[in-house]
């Protein structure tokens, strides 16, 4: 909500929220009248490298099953016809990362998800479609990458963890183990693969 703060990169494990936190956020700011419409972005597949062609359909048809989370997040936050009314009117709409480039976004709640499947370079082609009066959620779980050590989203967070960022309005903010609300099963699961990662990397 705050003016200065123009992206928000998100790092956090399975189950704390940080796309719920989103769309409640950019839904916020839509309702507000700060923005004009949602953006939904996510890396289709293992990766945004990938291309869509082997799906079958259109594109809409071709990337419905990678949006299914944005979905299950409205229909946490909104009545039914709320959401079919946000949709009708194109106040929220879904891509999959690889049909950005070429992009200009203008005041726009944009979301990244799942972005620990995002190359370096996919990030920065993302990063660089923001214009005037966009607020930007990066979100993802470096250590859930399906894509290795082609992930760029933890040396992306890095990167711009720092005062300079902060004074151009880009925030890091880091969830942890704790923070998950999905389950205790969830929590407990999720701590007991963090040890089993620091055990063989040990």
């Amino acid at each position: 909500s705050d003016d200065k703060v123009k992206m928000v990169l998100i790092d956090g494990p399975a189950g704390t929220s940080k796309t719920l936190v989103a769309v409640h956020s950019a839904l916020w700011l839509l309702k507000k009248h700060k923005v004009e419409e949602i953006l939904y972005v996510r890396t289709p597949i293992e990766t945004g490298d990938h291309e869509l062609g082997f799906l079958p359909g259109d594109l809409a048809e071709k990337t419905n099953p990678y949006l299914a989370p944005l979905q299950d997040k409205l229909e946490e936050l909104l009545k039914p016809d709320v959401i079919s009314n946000l949709l009708k009117g194109n106040y929220i709409k879904g891509i999959p990362v690889n049909y950005i480039r070429g992009s200009s976004w203008r005041h726009k709640a944009v979301i990244a998800d799942e972005m620990q499947n995002a190359s370096v370079n996919t990030l920065k082609t993302f990063m660089t479609r923001i214009g005037e009066g966009c607020k930007v959620f990066i979100a993802g779980d470096h250590q859930q990458t399906d894509i290795g050590k082609k992930s760029g989203f933890k040396d992306i967070v890095n990167l711009f963890d720092n005062e300079e960022a902060r004074n151009n309005g880009i925030i890091v903010f880091r969830f942890t183990e704790e923070d998950i609300v999905r389950s205790e099963l969830c929590k407990f699961i999720t701590k007991t693969f963090a040890k089993y990662s620091d055990a063989k990397q040990d």
